[in-house]
């Protein structure tokens, strides 16, 4: 806990000095550009799913997915991150935020990563749990069923984002820190995001590395529970970095309808795949639909 509190006392820190500096936004969404505030509203009806990682997870379909952000002058909310933005130079720009942790979603169907997520670009500040998992176990290993192990909890996560904007692309880095006390541990991401034009397509393509603590990775995927340690089946995750590809494209009918296609794919690493818990090792996600922004 104590460590937690360092953290966010370096948060405030950062945002006191940023603060001084404060300028016009830097553009991240569509229509988050200098001097563009207020609302921003998107739904997305079609054909997708996410698989569960988990032995004995439920499958997740993706027939609706609503987007919803609000952003003001600093204060903004997107898609279940609620946060604090202000810009150092007209390319660069630091949030401050609050945001659910994404691995309880693999366990329980009503989180906000199954359910929320941005429509109209990949370049926002929350990171949805749009990839999934393809069924195929690990060979030779014991699996175990997530009704076997207590239940995992909910997270809040506080972090600081910084982000440059060069032409046509954004670069993103998160660090995360567990402020609601559960799995006591931190994780970070970077990613590279970049936007391409075809005729009526556009397309933005997002790299990204990931990389979870210890105890992050041991909470929600390792094994505690003492039946299943008599039977030597108690697994303790470990840190490590994960890699990932996003892609989006969009085909516009009109200012309000578009054509979506999107699709990601991850390695999960090497902490949370040895886990009996875990049947698979590739992460993929799928869908394709329409798209109407208000």
């Amino acid at each position: 806990m104590k460590n937690t509190v360092n953290i966010l006392l370096l948060l405030l820190l950062v945002f006191a000095q940023v603060s001084i500096v404060s300028a016009n936004v830097v553009c991240t969404r569509n229509k988050d550009c200098p001097g563009d505030t207020g609302w921003e509203l998107g739904v997305a009806i079609g054909v997708g799913g996410m698989t569960n990682p988990l032995v004995g997870g439920d499958n997740i379909p993706l027939v609706i997915i609503p987007d919803i952000a609000y952003y003001g002058d600093n204060l903004y909310f997107d898609n279940a991150e609620f946060g604090w933005r202000t810009s150092i130079t007209a390319r660069h720009e630091i949030n401050l935020f609050v945001t659910p942790n994404k691995e309880k979603a693999f366990f329980s169907f009503w989180h906000t990563s199954n359910i929320l997520g941005p429509i109209f670009t990949l370049d926002s500040p929350f990171q949805s749990g749009d990839e999934m998992n393809i069924g195929n176990p690990i060979i030779g290993q014991s699996t175990v069923s997530i009704d076997d192990v207590s239940s995992r909890k909910w997270a809040a996560d506080a972090g600081v984002r910084w982000r440059w904007k060069w032409k046509n692309s954004v670069i993103n880095s998160s660090v995360y820190a567990d402020v609601s006390d559960v799995y006591k541990g931190t994780h970070g991401s970077l990613s590279f995001t970049s936007k391409w034009a075809f005729d009526d397509w556009t397309v933005y393509t997002s790299p990204n590395v990931h990389w979870y603590s210890d105890n992050l990775t041991d909470y929600y995927y390792g094994i505690r529970t003492l039946p299943l340690l008599g039977k030597g089946l108690g697994y303790e995750g470990k840190s490590g970095l994960q890699f990932g590809m996003r892609v989006l494209a969009l085909h516009s009918i009109d200012d309000s309808w578009h054509v979506l296609i999107r699709a990601s794919a991850v390695k999960l690493h090497s902490g949370m795949r040895n886990s009996p818990l875990v049947d698979s090792s590739t992460v993929l996600s799928g869908f394709v639909g329409m798209a109407y922004q208000f």
